[in-house]
């Protein structure tokens, strides 16, 4: 009887978008199975099958760089098993007599469908990259997640018994896929590239965790680092690719924006350089968006902590409680990650950026002639100039990321005080206002800075060079004071 009248309150809302089930159905926790075949399965699937594609023929255009292997044997016999549980489980839905909800064969088919086209992914992924697939990697982590979710529903549907079986199979084999998947191929690369970085040959969980530098600290803790214990460096941060990148096409003259830019202009090297790290630039924007999305759970978390706290014990409190501890882990776990990439990235593009416009001075100052050239100007640009330049791109993000936060902390004061929320607001203004017209005055004295140590460095060389008739005047005392 509480079986059937399980069923009765679960078949009312399983064909909803929910995405809460309701009261009295699987334990009062849990999704209705439409929303979970939709955003749980179809959506995920479908965003990874629509950029699939271009990925194979991106890698299919590159040369082959890791040897065939067993890891690659097992990577395709995994997924061949996958895709057999997802045919079985397609059958299952189809021969029901009675349907669950209008999304149950379309999500089983594109299953079916998917791990065909994620399996020839992975082929590819596995000899044509060197390190392992990101796209597969992110997918497979948080789908093997979504099913634990969804075989929790199953299991909990006695209509459900057939699909509850073999559902957990798929689980335990997606699962497997993601321990492999993960693996590195340092071992199996090509001798042409066995030497690469291990960032490079790191997969998506090692440098999201930075586990790639424990070789590095676990050498420093026994011995003194030098040099030649130091990984090597990556291709793109490289001198002479960072050259070829930037001061090649700055010789060439030739901008593509849509805004005419001559090398002439003042703006000019600042859009080129824009143009050249686009891509190492966006890299930072998903890590910077996802600290906002996890900042912005606190507070939402926090009133759903104290909310529970004053509720009595009962079987959908303790669910909500257990639902509130992974709340809260994901929360600090993605803070901890995002804010470690968004800071790892954001180091990264000035690294190049800082290569790319030094090696540019340095090309120029060997082409300069010797009458028109100005020591002090170079040596200024290259210190003091490109490390201004470098310390506001360390901000450049916050510009964007922060008047997204505010809009958002505006809106959530809103919601909570209404109108009283205007006096936050007008707080943050004023310091706003201030804070420009700090900055203003900032860059006065710091172009101030610069031109005296341009100065300096020009009375610096003037001693150098006339260093005999410093000594013969004894003016060394009264130079050492004025410098």
């Amino acid at each position: 009887m509480s079986s059937n009248t399980t069923t009765q309150n679960c078949s009312s809302v399983d064909n909803t978008i929910g995405p809460y089930a309701g009261e009295h159905c699987r334990g009062d926790f849990d999704f209705t199975l439409f929303f979970g075949e939709v955003f749980l399965s179809i959506v995920p699937l479908a965003l990874l099958l629509v950029i699939a594609p271009f990925r194979i023929v991106y890698l299919w255009r590159k040369q082959t760089k890791v040897s065939r292997s067993s890891l690659l044997f097992m990577k395709m016999i995994t997924w061949v098993l996958l895709a057999a549980l997802d045919l079985a489980l397609l059958v299952l839905w189809a021969s029901r007599r009675t349907s669950k909800h209008r999304a149950e064969i379309p999500s089983a088919a594109l299953s079916f469908v998917g791990a065909l086209v994620l399996g020839l992914l992975s082929y590819v992924e596995h000899i044509r990259s060197i390190r392992p697939s990101f796209l597969l990697n992110v997918y497979l982590l948080f789908t093997v997640v979504f099913d634990t979710a969804r075989s929790r529903s199953y299991a909990l549907d006695p209509d459900l018994d057939l699909i509850s079986a073999v559902f957990p199979l798929r689980v335990g084999v997606k699962l497997f896929l993601v321990i492999i998947e993960a693996r590195e191929k340092r071992n199996f690369l090509l001798a042409k590239f066995a030497d690469c970085p291990p960032e490079a040959s790191s997969g998506v969980y090692k440098r999201a965790l930075f586990w790639w530098l424990n070789e590095l600290f676990k050498k420093g803790y026994s011995n003194s680092l030098t040099v030649d214990d130091l990984f090597h460096l990556d291709k793109h941060l490289q001198s002479d690719y960072l050259h070829r990148t930037l001061g090649a096409a700055w010789d060439r003259g030739k901008f593509s924006s849509p805004v005419v830019v001559t090398c002439t202009s003042p703006h000019s090297l600042f859009a080129e350089t824009l143009k050249r790290f686009k891509w190492p630039i966006l890299a930072v924007v998903p890590p910077r968006l996802c600290l906002i999305a996890f900042n912005f759970c606190q507070p939402f978390l926090i009133h759903k902590a104290v909310t529970f706290s004053q509720q009595s014990v009962t079987t959908q409190t303790s669910n909500i409680g257990y639902g509130l501890i992974g709340a809260y882990i994901l929360v600090f776990v993605g803070i901890a990650v995002s804010t470690g990439q968004y800071q790892h990235l954001t180091f990264r593009f000035i690294t190049m950026m800082r290569g790319g416009l030094i090696s540019m001075l340095y090309s120029k100052a060997t082409d300069v002639a010797l009458a028109d050239a100005d020591a002090a100007s170079s040596i200024t640009l290259m210190s003091a100039d490109i490390e201004r330049i470098i310390t506001g791109m360390e901000t450049g993000h916050e510009v964007w990321s922060n008047t997204l936060e505010i809009a958002l902390a505006m809106y959530l004061l809103e919601r909570q005080l209404g109108v009283a929320c205007a006096i936050p607001i007008g707080v943050a203004t004023v310091s706003l206002l201030g804070s420009l017209g700090a900055t203003s005055l900032v860059m006065q004295r710091q172009a101030l800075w610069l031109e005296a140590i341009e100065r300096r460095i020009a009375a610096t060389n003037a001693m150098l060079n006339s260093m005999k008739g410093v000594k013969m005047c004894g003016l060394t005392d009264v130079l050492r004071q004025d410098l």
